[in-house]
């Protein structure tokens, strides 16, 4: 199954990080990979149609979610560092809201999110580096199962 290859390999880059951290890497290396927790908090917002129609008043609600997520980046100048990220996948129950109240779940699906960010590191080599940063974020759905609604389709745009 895909989402299993792809926590499979977000696990061995995570351990593969652990491991160049704990054999006394350097830190000045240009060079960084980070594991950590992310909370996702769903916007809960589009057009819910059947038929290709919208159906009025129709809305959804989601939980918020916490995942593991695996960041590697390169400092390409003093301070100044690109990255990618990538989340382990999560699972999100679509509940209906709004004219769709008490329905329950409309579905279900899975899904990670992917992040290039461009950052700047204060403070670069202290014991604690606050950081800014802005970047592009992916949301790639790797599966949707049905709940009150036949033929889930999770549409991003």
């Amino acid at each position: 199954m895909m989402i299993s290859q792809i926590a499979r390999g977000l696990l061995a880059l995570a351990l593969f990080a652990s491991a160049g951290a704990a054999s006394g890497q350097a830190p000045d290396t240009n060079g960084f990979v980070r594991l950590g927790l992310t909370r996702i908090a769903f916007a809960d917002e589009g057009a819910l149609k059947a038929n290709g129609t919208a159906i009025p008043g129709a809305e959804y609600d989601t939980d918020p979610a916490i995942t593991a997520t695996v960041e590697a980046g390169y400092f390409i100048a003093s301070g100044f560092g690109l990255a990618v990220s990538g989340s382990f996948p999560v699972e999100s129950d679509n509940i209906g809201a709004g004219t769709l109240d008490g329905v329950g779940n409309l579905g279900s699906d899975d899904f990670s999110y992917f992040t290039g960010t461009a950052q700047y590191h204060f403070n670069r080599g202290g014991r604690v580096v606050p950081y800014v940063g802005a970047g592009l974020p992916y949301q790639a759905t790797w599966n949707s199962e049905d709940g009150l609604v036949s033929h889930l389709d999770i549409g991003h745009g």
